[in-house]
């Protein structure tokens, strides 16, 4: 009787065991190297995967990469082409685009192959791709992750929107999984639009940052981000403002090229980048944000009670759309780089209620997602 209970219990025992090596995935989480945002936003996805169980890798290049190794130093990570984008000094950005686009379509093409050969040799269940077009592989269950299904392009190439859409929605088809970072289509439902053939699962809008209400020091945080040399273009002018200004302010330039480093002049502070526990304490300790409207800044902002003055990069057609809807919320102001006047900014902010009333979705929503895999 003793022998059939210890056998009972240790057949038990191995079956669970088993059943959670089972229902435990090595999950592969690769994002686009076109600025941070791409990475910053896959950071509580991460979080979430490992929460649940889960074993996650990374795979990325340039400073994309290097932040999520900086947030998961412990993580395997495996290095994949970039894509380099070089954004033009005019704005004239489709043709710019246009001329890059060989070498996206062979990078592309370079990351399938490199996807196929990782998810063989560390036997990965679940590839999740942040816009990452060619990263999947027959042999995994493949996630796409976009806020944008549709691309919109600038009034005079507004013709070639279909076309170009359809190309989008041809490689979004090649991921089993589509996960859109919000939590419903209210608030970009232009960005939305969709076929059929697409099923977008809303994941909640999504940040590594946890904004804490304190006293501010800071009247502006600048927070500069994207591609060279528009980055610098307006870091060069918010410098020279700033100085002007002569309140006190936080200028970041999101360069992640060398170690990390802060210089002080006047009322002027300027770091070269900041981690995340930073961002959180820099955010919470200033009035206004200076910042690209990149879908990943507005969500980081949501819920900061920060009021905040959009700069889109021009000719990038997505952040003058979010900046726009902004605007017309009266949430913050947007103000174009070309004849950028930051006092003015400044004083345009007055009525606008900055992001006091929206709260993050329920986090649910990644967590149902996630499961549902």
């Amino acid at each position: 009787m003793f022998y059939l209970c210890w056998h009972k219990y240790v057949t038990n025992k191995n079956e669970i065991n088993f059943f959670r090596l089972k229902t435990r995935k090595r999950i592969l989480v690769a994002p686009l190297d076109w600025g941070l945002g791409h990475a910053t936003r896959c950071v509580p996805i991460v979080r979430e995967f490992i929460a649940q169980g889960h074993e996650v890798l990374l795979a990325g290049s340039g400073a994309s990469l290097c932040l999520l190794q900086q947030q998961f130093p412990d993580l395997k990570a495996c290095e994949l082409p970039g894509y380099h984008p070089r954004y033009p000094k005019n704005g004239h950005m489709v043709l710019a685009m246009a001329t890059q686009l060989p070498h996206f379509i062979q990078t592309i093409k370079e990351e399938n192959k490199l996807a196929k050969a990782i998810v063989k040799n560390e036997n990965i269940d679940i590839v999740v791709s942040d816009n990452r077009y060619g990263f999947y592989a027959d042999a995994a269950h493949n996630v796409f992750i976009t806020h944008q299904l549709t691309v919109l392009m600038p009034k005079a190439w507004r013709w070639m929107q279909p076309l170009v859409n359809y190309f989008n929605h041809r490689q979004i088809s090649h991921f089993q999984t589509c996960w859109v970072p919000a939590s419903d289509g209210l608030l970009t439902p232009d960005l939305l639009q969709h076929p059929s053939s697409i099923q977008p699962v809303f994941i909640g809008f999504l940040s590594r940052l946890s904004i804490p209400l304190v006293p501010s020091r800071y009247k502006v945080l600048a927070l500069l981000s994207g591609p060279s040399p528009q980055r610098e273009q307006l870091g060069e002018i918010l410098k020279k403002q700033l100085k002007e200004l002569d309140i006190p302010a936080v200028l970041i330039w999101g360069d992640f090229s060398g170690e990390q480093q802060t210089t002080t002049e006047g009322n002027l502070t300027e770091m070269n980048f900041a981690d995340a526990d930073q961002l959180n304490q820099l955010i919470g300790a200033s009035e206004i944000v200076v910042a690209r409207s990149g879908y990943s800044t507005v969500m980081d902002l949501i819920g900061s009670q920060k009021k905040a003055i959009f700069v889109p990069t021009p000719g990038q057609t997505e952040q003058e759309y979010l900046a726009n809807i902004m605007h017309k919320k009266k949430i913050a102001i947007t103000a174009p780089q070309h004849n950028f006047d930051l006092k003015a900014a400044i004083d345009a902010t007055a009525p606008t209620t900055g992001f006091v009333n929206t709260d993050f979705s329920p986090s649910h929503l990644l967590q149902q997602a996630i499961q549902q895999l």
